[in-house]
């Protein structure tokens, strides 16, 4: 795969290629957006190898009064190098500590990407279904849809906590966010993503049981999100179009030994 990409006048992406350090590609460079209206960018490309991690920012997140650009890029590149198998939310953390964490002089934004690649080796399937607004009769379909995806993909181990996670999820958008809900699962050589968008682009905060006996909509909401994190490996959210994307990732279980009888 190649990655097309333009100088627009900010920091060059900088790509992790697997044993790699990280690196800016050679591409051509521009003036910063909206300054000459009439401005022609010019594109390249990199190839992109299986793993290879794309590292996308603003001057924002290198700079400030007392860190000059050339001392923040070289911060940005150390931390990097001792970035090792982080999840990119995780990374994302760690970058955007650098100038001082919150207190900063400018806006920053990072964006990271890793392309997964597709190679005949790779195991990944993807199945998706729908639920139209205020059908909750409709969630006994979709736990029907992930049990025949879960056995013929041969993940049967994960159907109780798979099934439980996306009821969950499901409720919560049909009741929360009134809003049709689509869900997508993934296959992967070592997990299953599962995403459930819906059309409200508020994230969803898990909330603790309150020991009050008091209830309302938004503890409701979040108690769904506490049963998501005790089931799931991983789990967050992200923006899908005018919604939310409200996913979870499930690891095939290892074989456990057998109680002393």
């Amino acid at each position: 795969m190649h990655l097309v990409a333009g100088g627009v006048g900010h920091p060059a992406p900088l790509l992790g290629h697997p044993g790699s350090p990280f690196a800016a590609p050679e591409l051509p460079l521009g003036i910063p957006l909206g300054v000459r209206p009439d401005t022609c960018y010019g594109s390249g490309q990199a190839p992109l190898r299986e793993g290879t991690v794309l590292v996308l920012y603003t001057d924002g997140l290198v700079r400030s009064h007392s860190v000059p650009l050339g001392d923040g890029i070289e911060a940005l590149h150390a931390r990097l190098a001792t970035s090792g198998d982080l999840r990119l939310e995780v990374l994302a953390d760690h970058l955007l500590e650098i100038t001082g964490g919150n207190r900063r002089d400018d806006d920053a934004a990072v964006l990271i990407a890793q392309f997964l690649g597709l190679g005949a080796d790779r195991s990944q399937r993807v199945a998706r279904t729908f639920v139209h607004r205020h059908d909750l009769r409709a969630v006994a379909d979709v736990r029907r849809f992930l049990r025949a995806q879960a056995r013929s993909w041969d993940w049967e181990a994960v159907i109780p906590d798979l099934e439980l996670a996306v009821t969950e999820l499901v409720t919560n958008g049909l009741v929360h966010a009134d809003s049709k809900v689509e869900v997508r699962l993934r296959e992967y050589a070592d997990h299953l993503r599962v995403d459930v968008r819906d059309s409200d682009p508020r994230p969803p905060l898990p909330a603790p049981v309150l020991t009050s006996g008091g209830t309302d909509d938004e503890s409701e909401h979040g108690r769904g999100l506490l049963i998501v994190d005790a089931l799931a490996a991983s789990w967050g959210n992200s923006p899908s179009g005018r919604g939310k994307s409200v996913w979870f990732e499930l690891t095939r279980p290892t074989a456990s030994a057998k109680p002393e009888s």
